[in-house]
């Protein structure tokens, strides 16, 4: 059964599992008057995916990255895995069109269970800044 721990202790696992070229993680990115958890940057493909952590909240998390969606490509969340309505979180995410992740903290791994979809409308001049804010925080 999955402890409960920190949202930190679960970006620090999440990073420290991630495995993908030519992309980057930036914690805490200022978007409108708010913050988004992480976002992923590809940089071959130059798009831009908020990613929001919760411990068990996956219904705040999807309502807190679906605030910040006009400004990314794509959207997900990443929860402690569970197996308590597992099958609804991830129906709504597929529903929803955006991406869930679940966290084992006894193995410490992630599992990628829903792949986000493309957003098309999206606000580009935020796009910008935001791919400004990363530029200027660097690796």
């Amino acid at each position: 059964m999955n402890e409960k721990i920190t949202e930190e202790k679960m970006t620090y696992l999440f990073i420290k599992n991630f495995d993908r070229k030519g992309q980057q993680l930036i914690s805490e990115v200022p978007v409108f008057a708010k913050s988004v958890d992480m976002v992923n940057y590809n940089r071959k493909e130059n798009t831009i995916t908020a990613i929001e952590f919760k411990q068990t909240k996956w219904k705040k998390a999807i309502e807190q990255v679906l605030a910040l969606s006009i400004a990314f490509d794509f959207l997900e969340i990443c929860i402690l895995e569970t197996q308590k309505c597992k099958n609804t979180i991830i129906e709504e995410c597929k529903n929803r069109g955006i991406g869930l992740y679940f966290i084992d903290t006894e193995k410490e791994k992630i599992s990628h269970e829903v792949m986000p979809i493309n957003k098309i409308d999206i606000w580009q001049l935020q796009k910008l800044e935001i791919l400004s804010y990363i530029s200027m925080r660097g690796n």
